[in-house]
């Protein structure tokens, strides 16, 4: 009987002092998520998930064109201001005949700029040509999200 009694006092008392985890944690650090085409420069589609917490970076994108070529990749950086992410990631995988002109090589690193928009507008995207160092950390004006999308939507959560 001792021993019941203990062992609900112990348990009683983890329960008081562990907290509950919520039900929906949102990301500490910034997140972006979503797939939208351009209408102009080849009409290429951009998938983007990547999610900043405590445990890392985790997330992949794609890009590809309607031609087939393709670039696929795990991120390396995420950097969330506002309402714009620019994502840097590494090359995994690419194919298609656009692949050279790009700089989509295995090993390459490349930046995707994309704009939450809301209601105010559609989103927003671009990405740079692919960097055989990695471009590091932050805004990088090469991929500004500056070209409207023409199907899609982008979600962006800056956690600061």
């Amino acid at each position: 009987m001792r021993r019941t009694l203990l062992t609900g006092a112990v348990a009683a008392a983890l329960i008081a002092v562990v907290p509950a985890a919520p039900a929906f944690a949102a990301p500490q650090r910034g997140q972006v998520d979503g797939t939208a085409s351009l209408g102009q420069f080849g009409s290429p589609t951009a998938h983007v998930n990547a999610a900043q917490n405590k445990s890392g970076l985790k997330g992949s994108f794609t890009i590809e064109y309607p031609d087939g070529t393709y670039a696929a990749g795990t991120p390396t950086c995420l950097f969330v201001s506002d309402n714009a992410a620019y994502l840097t990631a590494k090359i995994t995988r690419a194919t298609g005949t656009r692949v050279q002109a790009n700089n989509w090589t295995v090993g390459n690193y490349l930046v995707i700029g994309a704009r939450d928009r809301g209601e105010a507008g559609p989103d927003q995207l671009n990405f740079a040509p692919g960097f055989a160092a990695d471009p590091g950390w932050g805004a990088n004006q090469a991929a500004n999200p500056a070209y409207d999308v023409v199907d899609g939507d982008y979600h962006v959560f800056d956690a600061s």
